[in-house]
């Protein structure tokens, strides 16, 4: 698994110029690229992936199945299952299945920008190259938040190691 962090210029949601971070985390996953991407578009998958480190509960009174493009999904945020984090909000604005990208704009009150893409490249050996690359602006947090998101998405990954060799 390797992973990096940089520092770098975004345009919040207000349109305001910050200096955010731009952490990215890959891994490689024993199981094909189609295999991934079809539990990629469950709902259903985040949440298993997140826990134990964060949990999702949706504001409906159940969860939704599949992501949609454009459709605004807000779930109450739980840091370790019981840490109240607040309303996260989380767009799907591209699902491009030619390319194995799926990019999500998000946030929540701390993490006011939170822009995550996910690239699955196929290997030649039935393999799938995982990457997940976050942009997030959280203020005087924004350093902390990235440090944060670099073990979240390595624990997301780990996760995904495990579902993968049940996939082969």
């Amino acid at each position: 698994m390797k992973n990096t962090m940089e520092k770098i210029k975004l345009t919040d949601r207000k349109g305001k110029l910050r200096t955010g971070r731009k952490i990215t985390v890959t891994s490689m996953l024993d199981t094909s690229a189609d295999k991934i991407w079809n539990h990629l578009l469950n709902i259903s998958t985040l949440i298993e992936i997140c826990k134990p480190k964060m949990t999702f509960k949706s504001y409906r009174m159940e969860m939704p199945g599949k992501w949609e493009l454009q459709k605004i999904y807000l779930f109450k945020l739980f840091g370790y299952g019981f840490i109240p984090i607040g309303k996260h909000e989380i767009v799907l604005e591209r699902i491009d299945r030619e390319k194995n990208e799926i990019l999500s704009r998000e946030h929540n009150k701390i993490v006011t920008v939170w822009n995550h893409l996910i690239i699955l490249e196929p290997t030649e050996a039935n393999k799938t190259i995982y990457t997940d690359e976050v942009v997030l602006y959280a203020g005087i947090f924004t350093y902390f938040a990235a440090l944060w998101s670099i073990s979240f998405y390595r624990h997301r990954q780990r996760k995904w190691n495990k579902i993968a060799n049940k996939l082969i």
